[in-house]
């Protein structure tokens, strides 16, 4: 088995996104892709929360998209410090949607 980190699919900022994806590799040929991605709850001095979660949520749309165009088995691992049973909130609805529609 081999194992390659992919660079393209690793989207990394400070306070937003931190992730790492890597494509394992078979000897019969076959390959599956996993990412892991953590969002961070801490304050950043120049953006307030709702931007930080906005640039989250594009961010990790684009990732979730990139993952889909390379075709292959995809397990994506999140700890997105977002409260999924509070769906009255924009945020949590949002992401929720983003993860079923990719």
């Amino acid at each position: 088995m081999n194992a390659k980190i992919m660079e393209d699919l690793s989207p990394f900022e400070n306070k937003i996104i931190e992730s790492l994806t890597i494509q394992l590799s078979y000897p019969d040929g076959k390959s599956i892709l996993l990412t892991s991605v953590y969002r961070s709850n801490g304050i950043l001095i120049n953006m307030t929360s709702t931007e930080q979660m906005e640039k989250y949520l594009s961010k990790f749309d684009e990732l979730a998209e990139g993952l889909r165009q390379k075709r292959k088995e995809s397990i994506i691992f999140l700890d997105a410090n977002i409260d999924l049973l509070l769906l009255h909130r924009a945020e949590s609805i949002t992401y929720l949607n983003l993860n079923f529609s990719h």
